[in-house]
C-alpha cells in the first residue's frame, strides 16, 4: 500500500517538475511573461504539496506505532 502511494507521489512530482520546466522555458523565451510565472508557481506548489505528503508517509515507515 505504501509503495503504491510513493509511486503515485513520485509520478505527480515528475509531472510537476515537467510543468516547472515548461514555465522556465516559456519565461525566458517570451521575454519574462506572466504565463511562464504562472507555470513556475504551479509546478512549485504541486512539488511542495507532494513533498509534504511524502514526508507524512515516511514517518510511519521509520517509527512504527
Amino acid at each position: 500500500m505504501i509503495k503504491i502511494l510513493f509511486s503515485i507521489n513520485i509520478l505527480i512530482i515528475t509531472i510537476a517538475l515537467f510543468i516547472f520546466g515548461i514555465g522556465m522555458r516559456s519565461f525566458k523565451r517570451d521575454g519574462y511573461s506572466t504565463k511562464g510565472i504562472k507555470y513556475i508557481l504551479q509546478g512549485t506548489s504541486i512539488t511542495g504539496i507532494c513533498l509534504i505528503i511524502g514526508s507524512i508517509l515516511l514517518v510511519p515507515t521509520f517509527f512504527p506505532l
